[in-house]
């Protein structure tokens, strides 16, 4: 049997709730699905960390474990692709350009 739901009425601002609206087309579910998932992730960050004995927001390591689990999650369990050598060079090339801006004469 389907768990039992209970009717809330909240008030959302309008940004809030074209957000969720869109939010929920996007993913071709109802609005009220998406804002009981939110919910759902909200509230687990609020709960005591077991392993550590702790709770959230105050605990640094049990936000790191939440945001690794929700990357893995949005990816369906795939380790991230990255090629480290080319975001190097490439964050190098941004910075060199930073600096060498300094050193350019302004543009009449």
């Amino acid at each position: 049997m389907a768990e039992r739901l209970h009717r809330t009425e909240i008030l959302l601002e309008p940004e809030q709730h074209q957000k969720l609206a869109d939010l929920a087309e996007r993913e071709g579910r109802s609005l009220s699905a998406v804002v009981r998932g939110i919910l759902k992730e909200e509230l687990k960050r609020h709960e005591p960390d077991r392993r550590s004995g702790s709770t959230e927001p105050g605990d640094p390591l049990a936000s790191l474990r939440r945001s690794h689990e929700e990357m893995r999650a949005r990816r369906g369990g795939l380790p991230v692709a990255v090629d480290v050598e080319a975001l190097i060079r490439d964050m190098r090339d941004e910075r060199d350009e930073e600096i060498l801006a300094g050193f350019r004469p302004p543009r009449p």
